[in-house]
């Protein structure tokens, strides 16, 4: 069968996930969350044990005032993704480490707030082979989400809730497992940039804040990420999984890559959703289109402007582009009811 890569970024998400407009007022909206919600005595009192009465008091501030600096910050930049980089550029590290830490919570508990973008599920559905776990080994998909949308859709489908055996039977990367198959002949979603999860520091195992997709108790997540941050930022137990793109010394990230470059192997169709190549993405795009472009002979691209995002891809990537066949759908008002599905997916 004809071999298609999916390409998809925030606005894959736009129903789950807030987009990159409306953060701010999100990320406000969180942090008003945060301040209004007790943390659970237990929770306080397990990390006052390990941290001492005084260290433990003043760790809930620290979240809230990482998110306060975020917000004071993200309106001079064009996303958090800028802000992180003046952070780490200018050696505050452990305020970098804070923001990822921050940034995990806040799309952790938007998915939980929100609804399911609806496109993933049917996605899903459409591509089964008709059996739980299998699906057509001829489609790839790269990810620049953080999100657990395809976890929490096929959760609903195969009526199994524990992510860690959603993450198997999707065959996400970044994982843990030492028999997690390598093979470039199998459905596979590779996540770039990681994802909201960290990676136990003893002994590199993912640990997950949430671990049942369909948990729902908004009430228990500051004592959730209370402890998380405390492991994370306090302890060194946690390491964040969520990564950036400039992070070229993050071995998850890095191996995740390496395998998806093997996975798109003589890639005919690339489909693009939602993705607009911002420059910080640029060098880890352009390793990806260089494995792309030798067999590609037809872009598909679903978004609010894809003739915009055309004319970046052509720019960037492919200066000569004559053989190539593009179409173009454009987003409206009305979302879409599914990604676009090539008709080569189904051709033999």
């Amino acid at each position: 069968m004809t071999k298609v890569t999916y390409l998809i970024g925030a606005g894959a998400s736009a129903l789950g996930v807030p987009p990159i407009n409306k953060i701010p007022a999100k990320l406000a909206e969180f942090k008003k969350f945060m301040e209004d919600t007790i943390v659970n005595i237990e929770v306080v009192r397990e990390i006052a044990s390990r941290a001492g009465k005084k260290s433990a008091s003043a760790i809930y501030p620290d979240i809230l005032e990482t998110i306060s600096e975020i917000l004071n910050n993200i309106n001079s930049y064009t996303s958090i993704d800028s802000y992180a980089k003046e952070l780490i550029d200018s050696g505050r590290d452990k305020k970098y480490n804070k923001l990822k830490a921050v940034t995990s919570f806040f799309i952790i508990y938007e998915q939980i707030k929100n609804q399911i973008d609806p496109r993933y599920r049917s996605f899903l559905i459409n591509i089964s082979g008709g059996f739980r776990g299998a699906f057509q080994g001829n489609i790839k998909v790269l990810s620049w989400n953080y999100d657990f949308q395809f976890e929490k859709a096929y959760s609903k489908i195969y009526e199994d809730n524990d992510i860690r055996k959603i993450q198997e039977l999707l065959r996400i990367y970044p994982n843990d497992s030492p028999g997690y198959p390598r093979a470039t002949d199998s459905f596979s979603i590779f996540k770039l940039n990681g994802t909201t999860s960290f990676s136990a520091s003893n002994r590199q195992k993912l640990i997950h804040p949430i671990e049942d997709l369909s948990y729902e108790d908004l009430g228990q997540l500051p004592s959730i990420f209370f402890r998380y941050y405390f492991l994370n930022v306090y302890a060194g137990e946690a390491e964040n999984v969520l990564s950036f793109a400039w992070e070229t010394n993050n071995n998850k990230s890095r191996n995740t890559l390496d395998v998806a470059k093997l996975s798109i192997e003589n890639t005919q169709v690339l489909v693009i959703i939602g993705y607009s190549f911002p420059d910080f993405n640029i060098p880890i795009d352009t390793e990806l289109f260089d494995i792309l472009t030798p067999g590609l002979k037809e872009i598909y691209i679903q978004d609010l402007d894809p003739q915009r995002v055309k004319n970046r891809v052509i720019s960037l990537f492919l200066p000569e582009y004559e053989p190539l066949k593009f179409s173009l759908e454009t987003i409206n008002k009305d979302i879409p009811s599914d990604f676009v599905r090539p008709h080569q997916i189904f051709r033999k």
